[in-house]
């Protein structure tokens, strides 16, 4: 009995998730309202209350893939490899998704981009923020700016890569200047003790 009501939970969200998604490719982020998202996916209002705050959280799902990236990357290959890899994978999610959605989803009225006022949740500075400011205080990652802020330059990298790739209609290579902009960033701020470590210039998929 429970696990038909799980079932049906879990048919009921992916059912609002699909919804939100398609109206947002076919309408943009600003004139969706949840009341629409709930007409097109069936379901009561009730229902999207039920799994999401607001049509900001909901779209947040957009970006909880990131906390599947395997775990075993940074014991095997370091901090810095898992940053890239997590911010790649985001990349990855957007050129799934389309230039039309991304688009929509990146603007300036969706609170998910808020750092101030969202939500926490699986975003990739959820998974890294606490694991750089660890290695800080390590001796790992150098001192000139604090853990915080080296959270923000990073997440402006990444969002400024899938801006101009939606304002080119995806002409920019977003994926190989983002790992680019990374990497050239990421080896100025941890230490010869890290790189002792885990040598530079590694490549997330190699042994």
């Amino acid at each position: 009995m429970n696990d038909a009501k799980e079932k049906r939970g879990l048919d009921t969200r992916r059912k609002i998730l699909d919804a939100g998604t398609q109206l947002m490719k076919e309408q943009g982020f600003e004139s969706l309202t949840v009341r629409k998202i709930c007409e097109r996916a069936g379901v009561s209002v009730g229902s999207f209350y039920h799994f999401f705050n607001s049509k900001d959280e909901l779209f947040s799902e957009f970006q909880m893939h990131t906390d599947q990236q395997d775990q075993s990357l940074l014991e095997k290959k370091g901090l810095l490899e898992y940053i890239v890899a997590l911010y790649l994978q985001h990349i990855d999610n957007c050129c799934d998704m389309g230039v039309e959605f991304t688009s929509n989803y990146y603007n300036p009225r969706n609170k998910a981009f808020n750092i101030h006022t969202r939500r926490p949740g699986s975003y990739p500075a959820s998974l890294y923020g606490p694991l750089l400011a660890k290695a800080q205080s390590q001796g790992e990652v150098k001192t000139l700016l604090p853990a915080y802020a080296i959270v923000e330059d990073l997440r402006a990298i990444v969002v400024g890569n899938v801006f101009i790739w939606c304002s080119s209609d995806g002409m920019w290579d977003v994926r190989s200047n983002t790992e680019r902009m990374l990497r050239t960033y990421l080896q100025t701020i941890f230490t010869e003790k890290y790189f002792q470590r885990f040598p530079k210039n590694q490549s997330v998929g190699t042994d």
